[in-house]
């Protein structure tokens, strides 16, 4: 005798919800990993501008010149650090300096480029960057941003130079 009121899915059922996810998942994973890349590109260009605008306060703060140098080895994650004479005595003496980060590296498909000659930005003690200008952060899509450096020391993340 067959009961006529099984609960449960059958398996075409079944087949059919996994092939419909996987259709969707097809169609949108494209998508949300161009969306990561994106975010680790805003991510890399807003933690450069809210670094430099660090470093430009710093500098006034001391009355010191702070300088921000950018790296790129073959191979490795480009990174940039800051650099001032007073966080070397604070290391040397063993104070872990929370207002200036040493080194930032950045994720493996962002790169920096357009830097400033000798691939660094000094900031004097009146905040005023030498040289200012514009840094273009490119992701491995070949999306760009550009933090701005103005003469003033207006650090700002834009779409467009």
């Amino acid at each position: 005798m067959i009961r006529s009121n099984d609960k449960g899915f059958t398996i075409f059922e079944m087949i059919g919800v996994v092939l419909i996810f996987s259709f969707l998942m097809l169609v949108f994973l494209p998508n949300m990993l161009g969306m990561l890349s994106t975010f680790r590109l805003e991510a890399a260009a807003n933690s450069l501008a809210n670094d430099l605008s660090r470093a430009k306060m710093y500098a006034i703060m001391s009355g010191e010149d702070v300088v921000v140098s950018f790296y790129e080895i073959r191979n490795k994650p480009s990174f940039y650090k800051i650099n001032s004479r007073i966080v070397y005595d604070e290391l040397e003496k063993g104070k872990n300096n929370t207002l200036l980060p040493q080194k930032i590296e950045l994720p493996r498909e962002i790169s920096f480029t357009s830097l400033p000659d000798n691939n660094e930005i000094r900031f004097n003690r009146e905040g005023v960057p030498l040289p200012g200008g514009t840094i273009r952060a490119t992701d491995s899509r070949g999306k760009s941003l550009y933090v701005i450096i103005a003469r003033s020391g207006r650090v700002r993340v834009a779409n467009i130079p």
